[in-house]
């Protein structure tokens, strides 16, 4: 029963720790997305 709980608290933690991997990949994803699509504009811009 012990080893149990120790076991649902470590896989607590590890999903915990892998939901925030997750969403940090995303965001930075995101955010290279949106500097891409934001350089895109620029140069567009420029050239017009």
């Amino acid at each position: 029963m012990n080893s149990d709980e120790q076991f649902q608290k470590l896989y607590d933690v590890f999903v915990r720790m892998y939901d925030i991997h997750v969403i940090n990949t995303v965001a930075t994803l995101l955010a290279a997305c949106v500097s891409v699509v934001a350089l895109t504009i620029a140069i567009i811009a420029v050239t017009n």
